[in-house]
């Protein structure tokens, strides 16, 4: 693993091509196969979240993947737009990747306010990136450029 992370094609793998993928798989696929069958938008993000969470294998991204998959897929749900999840994920992988290249003894990155900081930088740009959509699919149906029904609609309309 230790190569992986230190290469352009861990890069490529562990910040494009895992993102995209789990995305796809966990988000477009089972959670909203996983909504269809409980009728309910939440048991089909806590199912998926699960899996999702136990597919990462190591029990310290477990515990990080469960909730991180629960904002993914509550993302993904209330936007309709699989991008902004796949986003949200790219960006988190990023940030993992780059401080696993740092010295754990750093104390720019033990520092609880360098923490704090980074938390709610990442916690507004996904109220952002939240409002952004929204304002652009309400921006959409009022122009009638969005008169297709986006898959949180179907689904929600299939049930």
């Amino acid at each position: 693993m230790e190569g992986l992370l230190s290469s352009v094609w861990g890069f490529i793998a562990i910040c494009i091509l895992a993102p995209l993928s789990e995305e796809v798989m966990m988000r477009r696929i089972i959670l909203k196969d996983m909504w269809r069958k409980t009728g309910k938008m939440w048991g089909g993000i806590l199912i998926s979240s699960a899996i999702f969470a136990i597919i990462h294998l190591n029990p310290a991204q477990v515990v990080f993947a469960f909730p991180a998959a629960i904002i993914l897929g509550w993302l993904y749900a209330v936007t309709g737009s699989l991008s902004v999840p796949i986003l949200v994920h790219m960006a988190n992988n990023s940030i993992a990747f780059f401080t696993s290249q740092t010295d754990a003894d750093d104390p720019v990155l033990s520092d609880p306010k360098t923490i704090a900081v980074l938390a709610a930088t990442l916690a507004a740009g996904l109220i952002l990136m939240w409002l952004i959509a929204k304002e652009k699919r309400k921006a959409d149906l009022l122009s009638g450029q969005g008169t297709e029904i986006t898959e949180s609609e179907e689904v929600r309309e299939e049930l």
